[in-house]
């Protein structure tokens, strides 16, 4: 009886090793469609010596088996412990850190009659088939973004949906313009820490930023097109953030952006700011009726844009609707996110070579415009905060393709700033991001970067 329940739990093992692998080639191949396969390649590789290990458990005799058992018992059950432990004290996230969820600080703020605006994922602005593509979020909005230093960050949009002080738009002259993603959008930081901010706060001179959380750069180049109309630009600083590539691959299934190719091709926007302003608060609107019902979960967000067919998905999404669950805890989701486990190993993302000659066309248009604007273009690399992790769990020579893309950018005779090299020498790089683990950089961080890219652009003038 002792040996039939001892093969028992051998056989639930195996049955449930085999459950994880398709599971695991679920979350690969349909959910993600194969897009993070660098990502779930070393779940395969862990759960497939653990099941080959598990089925030679039962050529094992039955004492070695027990005590294999009772290994694998204690070693579980010690996990979980941490993981339970990291629920309610976690090092990298103090008791002051605010862990409500984005979607439970919107929906308070609305119940108490503010006027407040999520912001959202752009590239699904580009499904519009009702007219233009618009870029930027609502015009003069208070507007609730996002956190990873503990407190959640808000703005108020300028008059074209940015996040800037509106009188940076007064002048004819831009000393500084940033282009770049949610870096420049200022990610997760306030008003006053943000790149902009500080690079006209050394300067004393006027910096305007467009950048916008979830852009690549055939969007970027969009919003240069767009929006400088008419004004006299002296420095470009394109920013590119090591996830560009990726953000690019899905932009080129958008034909729409490839006009931008065309000096003379303009939609207009800047004239057209109202139209757009009304066509995201009737989603807005929507979503707020939906909270007035408590009915809003992240499907009823996917209705609603599905039905003004914009598809706009809210960064009101799953991972900040959903609080910690069991599903969760099964997944030892606090010990993945606190060891990074998801960057174990890491290789780079399949990147098909259109895409790096798509980068490289991107940048000669942005150069031309430069050129014939009289104006100097910098491009600042900004790095993953991944690359500073121990070199075991990445191939930092290849790591997102760093050196190609340096490549692309001296090639086409750019001015470069590398922030990677100028963080590295501080000792400990990972101060300048939350926790020393989060995506975007601390104030402190926002403000090395701009102290930095000034020093260089004076150097270069």
């Amino acid at each position: 009886m002792k040996i039939k329940k001892i093969n028992l739990q051998i056989f639930i093992l195996i049955f449930l090793e085999l459950v994880l692998i398709c599971y695991v080639y679920y979350k690969d191949f349909i959910h993600w469609n194969g897009e993070l396969k660098t990502i779930y390649i070393k779940y395969y590789f862990i759960l497939g010596f653990a099941l080959i290990f598990t089925i030679s458990i039962l050529l094992f005799t039955n004492k070695l088996k027990t005590y294999i058992l009772i290994s694998l018992y204690s070693f579980l059950i010690s996990v979980y412990l941490v993981e339970t432990t990291l629920i309610f004290f976690n090092p990298k996230n103090p008791k002051e850190y605010d862990k409500r969820t984005k979607f439970e600080i919107y929906k308070e703020l609305k119940n108490k009659g503010i006027d407040i605006a999520p912001t959202f994922d752009q590239r699904y602005f580009l499904n519009n088939k009702k007219g233009n593509v618009y870029f930027g979020g609502i015009s003069n909005q208070y507007t609730i973004f996002c956190n990873e230093t503990g407190k959640f960050s808000f703005y108020k949009s300028d008059r074209y949906g940015f996040n800037n002080p509106d009188k940076v738009w007064d002048s004819k002259e831009v000393d500084f313009l940033l282009l770049g993603d949610s870096f420049i959008h200022g990610a997760c930081v306030n008003e006053n820490e943000n790149i902009g901010h500080y690079i006209r706060d050394i300067t004393k001179k006027n910096a305007v930023s467009l950048g916008y959380v979830g852009w690549g750069p055939l969007t970027q180049l969009a919003v240069l097109k767009e929006f400088m109309k008419n004004k006299k630009i002296k420095h470009i600083l394109w920013f590119y953030y090591e996830a560009d590539l990726l953000d690019l691959i899905d932009e080129i299934n958008y034909s729409f952006l490839q006009n931008y190719y065309d000096p003379f091709f303009s939609q207009d926007l800047i004239n057209k700011i109202e139209d757009r302003d009304n066509l995201i608060n009737n989603v807005v609107n929507k979503l707020s009726d939906e909270l007035s019902k408590n009915k809003l979960d992240q499907s009823s967000i996917d209705e609603l844009s599905k039905n003004e067919n914009i598809n706009i998905r809210f960064t009101l999404d799953a991972s900040n609707i959903d609080k910690y669950n069991f599903v969760k805890f099964l997944k030892l989701t606090n010990i993945r996110k606190y060891f990074r486990f998801d960057f174990f190993f890491l290789k780079n993302f399949d990147i098909d070579e259109e895409v790096f000659k798509e980068y490289s066309q991107i940048l000669k248009t942005v150069k031309n415009y430069a050129d014939e604007n009289n104006a100097k273009l910098s491009v600042i690399f900004i790095p993953n905060s991944a690359r500073f992790l121990p070199k075991l769990f990445y191939d930092p020579g290849k790591f997102w393709y760093r050196d190609r893309v340096i490549n692309i950018i001296n090639n086409n005779n750019i001015h470069f700033i590398d922030f990677y090299n100028e963080i590295k020498k501080s000792g400990n790089p990972k101060k300048f991001y939350p926790f020393g683990l989060k995506i975007h950089f601390t104030p402190d961080g926002y403000k090395k970067l701009s102290q930095f890219v000034i020093n260089e652009i004076n150097s270069n003038d």
